[in-house]
Formats: structure tokens, sequence, C-alpha cells
């Protein structure tokens, strides 16, 4: 998600998100925006990275709260995974963060 557009819309109405996928949002600079989970079904996780390192992590936001969601430092991507991903998975804040674009 790219876009201001693709960013705003994210993971709203969307009844299932499959483990191992999730939707990733990337800023066009380092930003401090809080995330919200109104109009959004499904819990998540939520993986903050600057500079290919975890900087901050949200887990299991829950579904239709509009309390606004506020990572612990600036950012410039964000991967929304299924709730309880991270505990899953072992994933930390200062965690190697890569990836790279579908073909």
């Amino acid at each position: 998600m790219d876009t201001p557009e693709s960013r705003g819309r994210g993971m709203m109405f969307r009844k299932e998100l499959a483990e191992g996928r999730g939707m990733l949002f990337v800023f066009p600079s380092e930003t401090h925006n809080a995330f919200w989970m109104k109009n959004t079904l499904i819990p998540l996780d939520m993986i903050f990275a600057k500079q290919e390192k975890i900087v901050s992590i949200i887990q299991n936001a829950v579904p239709l709260d509009e309390k606004l969601l506020q990572p612990d430092a600036g950012y410039t991507m964000t991967l929304e995974v299924p709730g309880g991903y991270v505990s899953r998975h072992g994933i930390h804040v200062g965690d190697r963060f890569e990836w790279k674009r579908a073909p």
C-alpha cells in the first residue's frame, strides 16, 4: 500500500487474513502517524520498521476499535499481519526487517 488512498483503506472490511499473509504499508518518508481499527473486522498485529529494523510492535489490535494506536518510534513501513502472529513467530523490536516486491 503505497498511496494515501490505499493506506487509508488498508485492511478495512476484510473478513479474514490467512497465516503467512499480510499487508505492507510503505511511506515516502519517516512518519509517526497513528493507526486505528475502524471498519477492520479482524484482530491484527502491526509491525513498524525503519531502515530494515523493527522499531515498534502493536499486538492484537481490537477489531472495530477507534482508539488511536501510536507506535513507539518513527517508521517508514508498517506490516499488518493476523493477530497473534508476532507472538507465534517470536518477533521483537530490533529484529531485522526485509521485504521485496512480489513479481
